[in-house]
């Protein structure tokens, strides 16, 4: 079942979280279908987006969300096509990515490790939200991520399936894009990597690691538990290798993590 969210539009540095709880700010082709809304401009294709507007002030990491239902969290992921910035500036992709790796995680530059792994399929076949945006009138880029997935609207945590044409999105830079298309498409590979941070950079621009699953602050709480276990054993063999891919079929974590869910739900 797909959850129905609700979301306040504040652009508050830090607003509340409706369960009252907050959350640290620094925890952290295939054929296609237009969504309905206005017509607007089609950009120029271009994955990356070169950073030359003047920055803009940083975002809060902290939303306000309520959740009504619990997916199966296969709707949470990033396609394998989709990139990530480094710490040292290059790009890679997210079946490229592993743990330990340095990424950063807001426009700004802010920097983090990823320490685990939600979904780490590099052949499931899923459906994704596309989001095209512009910027400085003539730089565009794409965002291609699942529908109940987090990234920052208007300074704010939005479902990806609810991204409209017009939004304002946060680029690598600390630039905003606006939103000129938004479409639905089928790709290969379904990756969802957590940093300590709670957010990541993803085809530059700022998105959070964490969906519309459960209250954003419950989600990194519960999470904590394996951010202790990453930086105290991080390195270990059986660290990996029950961490990378947790919520894929097959892993052993995965039926304690949906029952999980299913009861605080």
């Amino acid at each position: 079942a797909t959850p129905t969210v609700a979301f306040t539009s504040s652009v508050s540095p830090k607003p509340a979280v409706s369960t009252t709880a907050t959350l640290s700010p620094s925890p952290s082709s295939i054929a296609t279908t237009n969504v309905t809304n206005s017509p607007s401009p089609s950009p120029s294709s271009s994955s990356s987006p070169s950073p030359s507007l003047s920055p803009n002030p940083s975002l809060s990491p902290s939303p306000s969300v309520t959740v009504t239902s619990t997916p199966s969290g296969d709707s949470v992921c990033f396609p394998g096509s989709a990139w990530v910035t480094t710490c040292s500036g290059d790009t890679k992709l997210m079946g490229s990515v592993q743990i330990g790796d340095c990424v950063q995680v807001r426009p700004d530059g802010t920097q983090s490790t990823v320490f685990m792994w939600g979904h780490h399929s590099p052949s499931k076949v899923t459906e994704f939200v596309h989001v095209e945006y512009r910027f400085q009138d003539s730089e565009s880029g794409s965002l291609v991520l699942s529908p109940d997935h987090y990234l920052y609207v208007h300074d704010t945590l939005v479902r990806a399936a609810d991204v409209r044409i017009g939004d304002k999105v946060r680029v690598l830079g600390d630039y905003v894009g606006i939103v000129t298309e938004v479409s639905r498409t089928k790709q290969v590979g379904l990756y969802h990597p957590h940093t300590l941070h709670g957010d990541i950079m993803v085809n530059g621009v700022h998105v959070s690691t964490f969906a519309a699953i459960l209250p954003v602050w419950f989600q990194y709480t519960v999470l904590g538990v394996f951010r202790w276990m990453y930086l105290t054993v991080g390195s270990s063999r059986v660290y990996n290798e029950y961490l990378s891919g947790m919520l894929d079929e097959g892993s052993v974590i995965r039926p304690i993590l949906l029952k999980m869910l299913k009861w605080v739900s």
